[in-house]
């Protein structure tokens, strides 16, 4: 998750997510803070990892 200061694409969120995972050498998700939905905020926050 990220605070977006700067609208991105969606070919640039997954370019994102892409060069994450690759660097990782694990499947992330990328998500804006903006875009979580309030019945699911709570779970997704307790299971975020900081990077």
């Amino acid at each position: 998750m990220f605070t977006m200061t700067t609208p991105l694409s969606l070919m640039q969120l997954g370019a994102l997510e892409s060069r994450i995972s690759q660097l990782l050498g694990v499947e992330v998700d990328v998500v804006s803070e903006g875009s979580l939905r309030p019945e699911f905020r709570d779970r997704i926050l307790a299971e975020a990892v900081d990077l």
